[in-house]
């Protein structure tokens, strides 16, 4: 492994490296000056994102499943701390296989806290990506912390029981756990699976567009802005804040929209007249037709908040986009 050097003096281990947010966080990192290194999946399959991180982080391959390779891994890259990102992350795929699911989703991060906290006993902070999915079905939105959470898939429960553990964990050992409930992000490079880049690569495709229900409402947040909030984070629990460990925090913005409503704000940015059948997809079970979430407690912790509206992260989003395809 390379050693490298930081001028924030600070190292930074980062988990799902192969998928979308942990890449863009960890090269956030970078650029602010940490050292960072990683988890990568044990996988025969190269990804992008993997590819474009290699010769700037020091990567690690294992299995959240294996408690003792986790620890001699967290043992051997000594990390001030920990941003874990790592999840099986299809809510609806969850209900087809909810036991792999919560074995990987908490048992599996039950085995990442667990071999941190033997391991690293000097341990700054663990921060856990944690869902809106875990607020369920609510009478109010936007949803606060204060909410008491009605999880309705498999993946959300899972997301909320590992939160209860960090809570265990910092309230018997002082471990220094934070939780964010994240909104649905997006500005991705690679994946057109989820809604924003769906119908962008849809509209840039053809004239004809399939999207599931136009009801449920969601909120957004750009890459950018999430990235910002976790480099926030470390920096500010480097310089001494402490009030974040043992909580869970949204990430807002109070955006919400329907998804209606987000296909014909795309379409106007883009300039799209076409026809969209809506209904395509199959509702699932647990179906959560609103989830959005207000900001308000981790803005006033971190004074950190949203800076990118949707309007022009998604003119942002469509740009990439209509430059690659």
């Amino acid at each position: 492994m390379n050693k490298r050097t930081s001028s924030a003096g600070a190292h930074i281990f980062v988990t799902g490296l192969g998928g979308f947010i942990g890449p863009a966080v960890a090269e956030g990192l970078l650029a602010a000056g940490y050292k960072v290194s990683g988890l990568v999946r044990q996988s025969t399959r190269p990804t992008p994102e993997v590819d474009r991180l290699k010769g700037k982080v020091d990567l690690y391959t294992g299995d959240l499943n294996d408690f003792s390779g986790l620890r001699q891994i967290l043992t051997a890259a000594a990390p001030d701390h920990i941003i874990h990102f790592a999840a099986l992350s299809s809510v609806a795929a969850s209900f087809d296989r909810p036991i792999i699911v919560n074995q990987n989703n908490y048992i599996g991060n039950l085995n990442l806290a667990e071999a941190a906290r033997q391991a690293l006993p000097e341990l700054k902070s663990f921060a856990f990506s944690s869902s809106m999915e875990v607020y369920g079905a609510q009478e109010l939105a936007p949803f606060t912390e204060d909410m008491e959470p009605h999880p309705r898939a498999p993946y959300a429960v899972s997301k909320l029981a590992f939160e209860k553990y960090l809570e265990m964990l910092h309230a018997n050992y002082g471990f220094p756990s934070v939780s964010i409930r994240q909104t649905n992000a997006y500005g991705r490079l690679t994946n057109t699976y989820f809604v924003v880049e769906a119908i962008i690569t849809q509209m840039l495709r053809d004239k004809v567009v399939n999207l599931g229900r136009k009801e449920p409402v969601r909120n957004f947040i750009h890459i950018d802005d999430l990235v910002a909030l976790y480099v926030t984070m470390v920096k500010e629990i480097e310089a001494g804040n402490k009030n974040l460990f043992g909580q869970v925090f949204n990430t807002g913005p109070n955006n919400g929209l329907s998804i209606g409503d987000l296909q014909a704000l795309i379409a106007d940015e883009m300039g799209w007249e076409g026809v969209v059948n809506w209904g395509s997809r199959e509702i699932r079970a647990g179906e959560v037709f609103c989830l959005d979430s207000a900001n308000d407690k981790i803005s006033k912790v971190l004074e950190w908040a949203p800076r990118i509206g949707l309007r022009d992260g998604l003119a942002r989003t469509i740009a990439y986009w209509k430059n690659k395809i």
